[in-house]
């Protein structure tokens, strides 16, 4: 049996939200006149000036919602909408003061406050009687500004003066604070109506554009076809307000011609917003054919089968199509590359599909209400714009608002802003919508009038006139019509829909209400799954919606029905209670739960969507954290921290628990390894102290050792190696307290690397051969934070640290038990690891070939899967070995970047390494004055943050530039680096500043050169030495 939803309320106690004006008027002095009085005389004193409020009230469309003796409550806006809402209550509180004034002379006077915004209307039964309550801030600010206004005058708030501008007459008043309300609320005195007023006149004071018909708008757009068809790409921006008709206009445009180019359309929905690549997965399940409830083994057969049509198709774009998907599974070849992640280099692929489908025609790349795109769509198309730079394209993208493309992006632009239609084909409009229309001119005039042209507006003011009209033989053969039309159908589109939905039965809203919350496309096995009813009664409800022109079954997919307009699910979206929302959201939470199984990385989107709107925080933290592990596990991590930052966002909101203590600390910890992977280290550092202070609030050592684990390795890359060793030693007592190897282990390989980066490579290899040991004992957690592998990681910096002691075989030992367990774990990240310090270990044998091989290798993969964090210490080391080989020109470019993605990561250790050998290849290339401070630069933050290691390389450096300019002070700056290498153990080092000395102390180069020869032999780089000596003193420079 079918689960089933919480009732909806009955016709008697339905409630729903609106947009209305809310009026309070009393008389003032009321207790005053009536204190002497008989009850009775009472009663026949006020009830004349009442009866003038109701009289009012009712003139002018409003509806009573409360008599309080001596004063009223009115709604304007609900039951029945009307755009006019606040007009209205301006024209009733207007008429009151004037009758009263009129009738009484003065001697009753009232007090008006008038308030527009969002209220739950209801309807109230109180015995036999019926009236109609409203519910919400916006009452009590009404009643408030009626208290501050002056006897005999109508004091209205700027939201409703906002909405009736030009149709009344006003002045500014002082703002008042209230109780409750944040800010102090702006007040205008009512003087009076604008008599002479239209509607249509107050629209175009507002600044509406000309009418026109779409001949224009259909030539400047062909022109642009064909300008983008003549070479590189063009971009066209079509501006308007809702229902104007962009899309439509797109349509029209793009149906033909399909010979001479080819559409790919995308489309945003403020709906969707939060989900990733939602407007361009939603193209792709198009073009694939993959529906909602497709399991994911057919629908990786559909890609497959898709995919095979292309001939230039590789494994990458196979699993670059797989990731935008969410399908995980590997490419057909079985070569084993991990999915990629979803942003990483996609536009490459996204190119090679559109050329490919397009097979010669121009590209048109249709994007309708780009401003609804997600932030990752949006850099997903200019960065497919940027590669498509040689090929012929038309961009057209619409939008509610001014959008532009980022400065960076060079594309030509255009912008249109559309127009409303022209009268005369307004009536086309109409005449097709239904010929009836053609009779009545009359109406057909008025409904014109009334939508000023905007085509959506037409179409559904037109579906309610059939409707209010259908027992007619013909529309507006009588002035009912035409009132019923002034009275009921207001100007804009959201109490058009909103008094079309409230003409739906019971049933017939509740299933509407229900499709809305769902989605703008509905899959029919969902629905039938909430609904209650059987597939034929179903199918049969369905279509009466569809007749009623709000819903339209999917063409070619008889499994969905969409809405006919978004707008459409918005205005029923928004007229649900809150509680009713909730409610709904939670059931289709539980049938997607039900029905996916543990498979819940299949509908992340959704499930974290449905969780996060039934308020339902729990789950939702739930949902959001498997989503992101999902990211993750694809390697895409910027979509990991997109959903993991929203679900430190939600359990920050928990009830404070052990366990939800627990909980924040461990997205924490997640999010400070997503954006470490990301080099964004300052904001890792505010993410770890927020944890270290849940953490003490908790008071659990084992929560505040993974903390302080965390810390060291941040703290290490800032520069704070002082504070990192003491977070590393208190992290490691506590691991050992615990008897935690894990937490060990972790506390263990950050305090290596701060050792490392410190010059204390004998205190950083014990710490990572303990790791070693642990390792070979019982299994224990492998994975460093999101990214790293334990078993890649530690025998990767083993073999640094057994590098820069010169100890080269063990080192590439170790560097080849990282690669063969980076292998294992096929994992990107520990692949583009492993290479890298393989290519260290390389570097510092001065290897050059195979060493740049290394680098090559993992550049490669660190910019396809946009392995941020690795990219400055690559690109470092593959500038070195290229200068090495000789490769001047294409190492410097290297370094360049490197440094400069040094900089803006906060990485000071990597700007020391980037910056000492930028200053090598200046002075290589006699560029040595500018070397020189460069150099002295990397020399004095060195030995400020304790990168004894690198210091010994920026000493060097510097000495090297000062022997280039003829500064007497380079000797003393060559012996202070070959100093500091004995100190730390660095051999090689050590042999490089000898013969660096051999080149400016002439007096001493030959006992420098010998000490060299010694060292090399030792080491056994002594085919490194010959080489090096065979050399000219200048070109020697950037091997050292």
């Amino acid at each position: 049996m079918s689960p089933s939803l919480p009732p909806l309320p009955t016709d008697e106690t339905h409630a729903e939200r609106r947009r209305a004006t809310i009026l309070f008027a009393d008389i003032q002095d009321s207790t005053e006149l009536i204190r002497d009085l008989d009850p009775e005389a009472a009663t026949r004193l006020l009830d004349p000036p009442i009866k003038l409020m109701l009289d009012a009230v009712a003139r002018y469309h409003g509806t009573v919602s409360h008599v309080l003796g001596d004063g009223i409550v009115a709604i304007f806006g609900a039951p029945a909408a009307s755009e006019d809402h606040a007009v209205m209550a301006c024209l009733a509180a207007h008429a009151m003061l004037e009758s009263l004034d009129a009738r009484h002379a003065g001697a009753i006077r009232a007090r008006i406050g008038l308030h527009s915004g969002d209220v739950v209307v209801r309807h109230v039964q109180i015995g036999k009687s019926n009236t109609y309550d409203s519910v919400g801030a916006a009452v009590h600010i009404a009643a408030r500004l009626e208290q501050t206004a002056e006897p005999g005058t109508a004091c209205i708030s700027a939201t409703t003066y906002e909405l009736a501008k030009g149709f009344i007459n006003a002045r500014r008043l002082s703002p008042v604070a209230m109780k409750g309300i944040d800010g102090e609320v702006e007040r205008y005195l009512l003087l009076g109506m604008n008599k002479a007023a239209s509607r249509w006149s107050v629209r175009s004071a507002r600044g509406l554009s000309a009418f026109t018909d779409r001949v224009r708008e259909v030539k400047w757009l062909a022109t642009a076809l064909q300008r983008s068809g003549t070479g590189g790409g063009l971009a066209v921006h079509i501006a308007g307000p809702p229902g104007i008709g962009k899309s439509r206009l797109l349509h029209e445009f793009l149906s033909g011609g399909a010979e001479q180019y080819c559409v790919f359309r995308l489309a945003g929905s403020p709906h969707t917003k939060d989900a990733a690549f939602q407007p361009i997965r939603s193209w792709m399940l198009d073009w694939i054919g993959i529906r909602p409830s497709d399991p994911a083994a057919a629908a990786q057969a559909k890609l497959d089968a898709a995919l095979r049509s292309f001939e230039d198709f590789t494994d990458v774009d196979h699993v670059r199509l797989s990731s935008l998907l969410g399908l995980r599974d590997r490419p057909p070849s079985g070569v084993g590359h991990p999915v990629l992640p979803v942003a990483l280099r996609a536009e490459q692929t996204l190119a090679k599909a559109f050329n490919g489908i397009a097979a010669g025609r121009l590209i048109v790349l249709a994007c309708d209400d780009v401003d609804c795109f997600d932030p990752m769509s949006l850099e997903l198309l200019e960065a497919l714009i940027v590669e498509m730079d040689t090929t012929p394209f038309l961009l057209i993208t619409t939008s509610r608002s001014r959008f532009r493309l980022s400065p960076g992006i060079t594309v030509p632009t255009q912008s249109l802003n559309l127009r409303p239609l022209s009268d005369a084909d307004a009536r086309k409009f109409l005449a097709q919508h239904d010929p009836r229309f053609l009779e009545g001119r009359e109406l057909t005039q008025a409904v014109i009038q009334k939508t000023s042209g905007n085509p959506l507006f037409l179409e559904e003011v037109a579906s309610l006139v059939v409707q209010d009209q259908a027992g007619d033989a013909g529309l507006g053969r009588n002035n009912g019509g035409i009132d019923r039309l002034t009275l009921a159908i207001p100007d804009r589109i959201e109490p058009l829909i909103a008094d079309r939905l409230a003409k739906l039965s019971n049933k017939q809203r509740r299933l509407l209400e229900l499709c809305a919350v769902i989605g703008n496309d509905v899959p029919l096995y969902l629905l039938a799954s909430l609904a209650g009813y059987d597939e034929a009664e179903l199918e049969n409800r369905l279509e009466r919606l569809h007749a009623r022109r709000l819903i339209y079954r999917n063409e070619g997919d008889a499994g969905s029905y969409s809405f006919r307009h978004s707008i459409i699910r918005d205005v029923c979206f928004n007229g649900m209670l809150l509680a009713t929302r909730r409610s709904y959201h939670a059931r289709i939470l539980e049938v997607l739960e039900r029905d996916i199984g543990p498979r819940h990385d299949l509908r992340a989107d959704d499930l974290c969507y449905h969780a996060i709107n039934a308020e339902l925080w729990d789950k939702a933290v739930v949902h959001l954290r498997a989503a992101a592990d999902a990211a993750v596990e694809r390697s895409a991590f910027k979509t990991g921290e997109f959903y993991l930052m929203r679900a430190s966002e939600i359990a920050a909101k928990l009830p404070e628990t052990d366990a939800t203590l627990r909980v924040r600390i461990d997205i924490l910890l997640s999010l400070r390894n997503l954006i470490g992977a990301t080099a964004k280290y300052a904001e890792t550092k505010r993410l770890l102290d927020q944890a270290e202070e849940i953490a003490r609030k908790l008071g659990d050592p084992d929560c505040h050792a993974r903390v302080l684990a965390s810390r060291i390795h941040v703290l290490s890359i800032l520069g704070d190696l002082k504070a990192a060793v003491s977070a590393g030693n208190r992290a490691r007592t506590l691991a050992r307290k615990a008897g935690d190897r894990s937490l060990l282990a972790l506390s263990n390989f950050f305090l290596g690397q701060t050792r490392f980066n410190r010059g204390e490579f004998s205190k950083a290899e014990t710490a990572f051969l303990e790791n070693a040991a642990i390792l070979r004992g019982p299994p224990i957690a492998l994975r460093l934070g999101a990214m790293a592998t334990l078993t890649v990681s530690n025998p990767a910096n083993l073999a640094a640290v057994q590098a820069f002691q010169s100890r080269f075989e063990a080192a590439e030992r170790s560097a080849h038990q990282a690669l063969q367990a980076a292998n294992a774990t096929a994992r990107p990240y520990d692949m583009t690891l492993a290479d890298l310090y393989h290519g260290v270990v390389l570097l510092q044998g001065r290897s050059a070939e195979a060493a740049t091989e290394a680098f090559t290798r993992a550049l490669e993969l660190a910019r396809l899967r946009e392995l941020e964090q690795l990219l400055p210490p690559v690109l470092v080391g593959l500038g070195q070995a290229q200068l090495l080989s000789g490769d001047l020109d294409r190492g410097l470019d290297r370094l360049k970047e490197a440094h400069e993605l040094s900089v803006a990561q906060n990485r000071y250790m990597l700007q020391i390494w980037a910056a000492s050998s930028l200053a090598l290849v200046m002075t290589q290339l006699g560029r040595a004055r500018d070397a020189v401070p460069l150099a002295h630069g990397a020399v004095v933050a060195a030995k400020r943050y304790g990168f004894a290691g690198f210091q010994i390389q920026a000493l060097r450096s510097l000495g090297l530039a000062q022997t280039a300019v003829g500064d007497k002070g380079a000797a003393a700056t060559l012996e202070r680096a070959l100093g500091l290498s004995r100190n730390v153990g660095a051999r090689a080092e050590s042999a490089h500043c000898h013969v660096a000395l051999s080149a400016c102390r002439h007096d001493k180069a030959g006992a420098h050169v010998d000490a060299a020869r010694r060292i090399y032999a030792e080491i056994g780089m002594e085919k490194f030495l010959d080489r090096l000596m065979a050399l000219p003193s200048n070109d020697r420079i950037c091997l050292l």
